[in-house]
């Protein structure tokens, strides 16, 4: 109705169950595949416009990973209805974060899944959002949103959420050029098993801005000691390799990289870590870790990724000069139950 006021939309949250019931009727529902469909972008995230993947199939997989996660009984749904038009506004899916729960010794979720109707104001998504945190029964809620969807991260913070950092991602296309090499002082080569303890001790030195350093509520001994963990991981087997920069002999940085095939639109590279020593810095250390590490996933996949805070100037230096171009970044929120 032209100059008139629209008619009051009346809401309502289903109760879910892990009989799936709720969720086959709504990934059935032709209302969820549009808000799907509205909410590209941003689910997509740093595949977006990524030539190598099949975006449709990363699409497609959302809402089988979801179905996945509540049917095994790993996660919770949470869905917003419009009674008056009768579709889905709104789906929120989390699960508990396993590993960070057992490192830190509290029960922490994460959220895996979020879509919101552009309609939906920042109050009802707070009710999804707090729902999903109640029902998996956990002390904090971990959730990184796409920038774009400044709604459901004003949602977050209305809700009581601290933002702990923002994310930006790169992406690298291999193409056969490769940053050159400048520094020839500096000798780049998997890790070997007499340099771990080193390299262990080191993460926990040199990582401090991040989600976890970022949060008052953990303790930063233990946020120290998480690094140490994930590179011992990595080099353990969760990394396919661990490159590590040596200069005059002594160990001066470290780069993790794995190739990652569970995206269905196809296989990419990962850059998890990149660490280099104090002692090393402004030396061109991280700029030839990077280097190695695209030479290393040249003939293994066509994309390569890497993220890092946006506070951290230095890494998006080097990455900017290694030839990786920004393409999406995130808010990272921590929403922790009353108590905690």
């Amino acid at each position: 109705m032209l100059g008139g006021r629209l008619p009051p939309r009346r809401w309502s949250n289903t109760r879910t169950s892990t009989d799936l019931q709720s969720l086959d009727t709504a990934v059935s529902h032709e209302g969820l595949g549009q808000l799907i469909a509205d909410n590209r972008e941003c689910l997509l995230g740093k595949f977006l416009g990524d030539s190598n993947l099949s975006e449709e199939k990363i699409l497609d997989s959302l809402l089988a990973t979801a179905k996945a996660q509540v049917s095994q009984g790993k996660g919770v749904v949470e869905f917003l209805e419009d009674d008056s038009a009768g579709k889905t506004v709104g789906i929120a899916v989390g699960e508990p974060a396993v590993w960070d729960s057992e490192h830190f010794r509290r029960r922490l979720g994460k959220v895996t899944l979020v879509a919101f109707d552009r309609i939906v104001g920042t109050g009802h998504r707070a009710t999804v959002l707090h729902k999903l945190l109640t029902r998996l029964n956990v002390e904090m809620l971990f959730a990184r949103v796409n920038m774009n969807d400044l709604l459901t991260i004003q949602a977050l913070e209305r809700d009581g959420a601290i933002l702990t950092d923002v994310l930006v991602t790169f992406r690298y296309e291999t193409s056969g050029r490769l940053p050159p090499s400048n520094s020839p002082g500096i000798h780049v080569g998997p890790s070997e098993p007499n340099e771990n303890e080193e390299l262990t001790r080191l993460a926990s030195r040199i990582f401090t801005v991040d989600r976890f350093h970022g949060d008052p509520l953990l303790p930063k001994s233990k946020s120290d000691e998480l690094y140490s963990k994930w590179v011992s991981n990595s080099l353990a087997g969760f990394a396919d390799i661990v490159l590590v920069a040596r200069q005059a002999g002594r160990v001066a940085g470290f780069i993790t990289c794995k190739v990652d095939g569970s995206t269905p639109g196809g296989e990419h590279g990962i850059i998890d870590l990149v660490g280099v020593s104090p002692d090393f810095a402004g030396n061109g250390v991280g700029y030839e870790l990077v280097r190695s590490a695209l030479e290393w996933f040249e003939p293994k996949v066509r994309s390569v990724y890497v993220g890092t805070q946006a506070a951290n100037n230095r890494a998006t230096r080097l990455y900017t000069k290694s030839r990786f171009l920004p393409v999406c970044s995130e808010a990272t929120l921590h929403l922790w139950s009353l108590g905690s």
